[in-house]
């Protein structure tokens, strides 16, 4: 489904943003364009937090899916 393909990429770019952050971001310095470093780590924090979230939720829904598929050889109706 590409709706779901989109929402995992999604997740996985915001966790991938978040981490690179890290690397570009010099939280030592308070200021950085304006924004104060607490703000930053508080940003850096919520993109990793949700787009692990996203990533399991939506994996947990994917396995679940598969092994509903091969248990009873058909598929969840609303999603299909």
């Amino acid at each position: 489904n590409k709706g779901l393909d989109l929402l995992r990429f999604a997740a996985i770019f915001l966790v991938v943003v978040a981490h690179s952050s890290v690397l570009l971001i010099p939280f030592s310095q308070v200021p950085l364009l304006g924004w104060p470093a607490a703000r930053l780590i508080a940003l850096h924090d919520v993109l990793a937090t949700t787009g692990v979230e996203i990533f399991f939720v939506l994996s947990g829904f994917l396995i679940s899916k598969m092994l509903y598929r091969n248990q009873t050889g058909s598929s969840v109706a609303i999603m299909d």
